[in-house]
């Protein structure tokens, strides 16, 4: 089993969530439990981080800039399609051959 996201990574840093409660994450093909996940809530740093960055820095910046960076989070999923795919498989249960085609 897998405690999934103890800590929010909020703006570079891994932060405790402030809500103490978590959910199962089900497989759903097994009905095994693969990990714990906290849940979140308004008052966590990731949600105050988000509102801010997009009055700060990510709203200054140009459409070519934002797609730059869009593009490198593209470029690193695509490096890891088997492992997202695999993951995904475990928590949804739809054959991963699926994911990596998309």
């Amino acid at each position: 089993m897998i405690d999934l996201f103890e800590d929010d990574f909020s703006n570079g840093n891994y932060i405790p969530f402030k809500n103490e409660e978590t959910f199962e994450n089900i497989n759903p093909a097994t009905e095994e439990v693969l990990g714990y996940v906290a849940k979140g809530s308004k008052e966590d740093e990731a949600v105050s981080t988000v509102r801010k960055s997009l009055k700060g820095e990510w709203s200054k910046l140009t459409t070519q800039e934002r797609s730059k960076i869009l593009r490198k989070v593209g470029d690193l999923i695509l490096e890891r399609k088997a492992e997202l795919a695999t993951l995904e498989t475990l928590n949804t249960g739809i054959p991963s051959p699926l994911y990596v085609c998309v």
